[in-house]
């Protein structure tokens, strides 16, 4: 199975839902009309919600919260899907998937919809799609070969020390790619800073508090209203990042609706709180991916793999981030073709526990981005053994000779 998208409407009780196999949401066609049970789908939402707000705290999920979750989602994967669009989604192959979604329908997690087998999130490179007025033209616009500039803003308002650990690491990262032109603001930024240079970044990735004011910053917040009155233009970044608690909630978030309404092309967060450890493990698989010429869903996709590994297959914090927008897009195209992402013992990485620091703390076993091959000690190699013990024998006996030669020569003299 290739690309798809699928599109919800919602009619007052009615739903009605559209697909296309091709992936692209301009030849979509009917494939079903039906009245959900609201009540339930609102309920059942709001359960796997606060269900993920607990793993996240804990880092793991107890079995009986596995259990719920995936009923829950199973539930919803029959409730909202009519019988074609659950065929397709049946088999899933990492391909992208578009999500068309009226506003009213954002805070259902599709992303935890459960097909039987796995959730959609964790064979699907999804990305959601906001129904709304957008004027293509506000779009940033950008020139073939031409590197990106990537813009971090970490612990903007100085009281979060974790933040800057995740800015520290990602400006590393993006210092070793060719087509990055990276820079990184950490604490002392006010929401004038932001306004002033928000036009300078094609990306942009903020780490450290996010609440229903929008960004918290020194002396004051960039939210919504911010962000409508730079909006006019086609200069805005072409990516937000937002790693902060709840940076994109479903609950009709204004800021999330105004990158979008502003030509924003895509928007990544997390939906509500997780541990700053697991959000700077994630933000940089992510952008590892996204570096190597992966599309931005199949970067998310790989990226939420990379922390389900790390963190246990009894936790889902990965679940917690939502991409919004076209989740084939590539923003680091590469000449090379593709090679899968390494998984060898070498890469694990596993979490310090919590308590140990204040700051977050990763201990890896190995590089964090190489596939080596591990290197045999000499003394492991029966052939260089062998020519070591032939070498010094000859030495011994060359020597053993010298020596009695030597004797000789003194014998002759009276």
């Amino acid at each position: 199975m290739n690309a798809l998208a699928l599109a919800f409407i919602r009619h007052g009780e009615l739903l009605l839902v559209l697909g296309s196999p091709s992936g692209t949401l301009q030849d979509l066609r009917a494939m079903g009309s039906f009245l959900p049970d609201w009540n339930g789908v609102d309920n059942a939402a709001r359960t796997i919600s606060a269900s993920c707000q607990l793993a996240d705290q804990s880092g793991e999920m107890t079995p009986d919260v596995q259990r719920t979750i995936r009923r829950l989602g199973a539930w919803l994967f029959d409730e909202l899907l009519p019988f074609e669009a659950k065929s397709w989604l049946r088999h899933p192959s990492g391909a992208p998937l578009t999500l068309s979604l009226a506003p009213e329908l954002l805070h259902i997690p599709f992303e935890l919809l459960h097909n039987g087998d796995v959730f959609l999130a964790e064979k699907w490179s999804m990305g959601r799609v906001v129904q709304a007025d957008v004027d293509p033209s506000l779009r940033r616009k950008t020139r073939p070969g031409q590197k990106l500039s990537v813009h971090i803003i970490a612990d903007p308002d100085g009281t979060l020390d974790e933040a800057y650990v995740e800015g520290d690491t990602l400006i590393r990262r993006m210092a070793r790619s060719p087509g990055v032109l990276a820079s990184m603001r950490a604490g002392d930024a006010d929401p004038d800073y932001l306004r002033h240079h928000l036009r300078d970044m094609d990306i942009l990735h903020l780490a450290g508090h996010v609440d229903r004011d929008g960004y918290r910053m020194t002396d004051g917040h960039f939210g919504a209203a911010a962000v409508r009155r730079l909006s006019g233009t086609p200069d805005l970044p072409l990516l937000v990042f937002a790693n902060g608690c709840g940076s994109v909630r479903t609950d009709g978030d204004p800021l999330l609706l105004a990158w979008v309404s502003a030509g924003v092309r895509h928007i990544i967060g997390p939906l509500h709180a997780l541990p700053d450890r697991l959000g700077l493990l994630f933000a940089d698989a992510f952008y590892r991916e996204l570096l190597a010429g992966r599309a931005i869903g199949d970067a998310m996709l790989r990226a939420r793999q990379s922390v389900a590994r790390q963190v246990g297959n009894g936790s889902i914090p990965w679940a917690a981030y939502v991409l919004y927008g076209d989740p084939g897009t590539v923003y680091f195209p590469v000449d090379r073709p593709l090679q899968p992402t390494p998984r060898a013992p070498d890469t694990t990485t596993r979490l310090a526990p919590a308590a140990t620091s204040s700051a977050p703390e990763i201990i890896r076993s190995g590089p964090p981005e190489a596939n080596l091959t591990p290197i045999r000690p000499w003394y492991a190699d029966p052939a260089l053994v062998l020519l070591l013990l032939v070498a010094v024998g000859t030495a011994f006996f060359c020597a053993g000779l010298l020596f009695n030669s030597h004797d000789a020569g003194f014998s002759s003299f009276p």
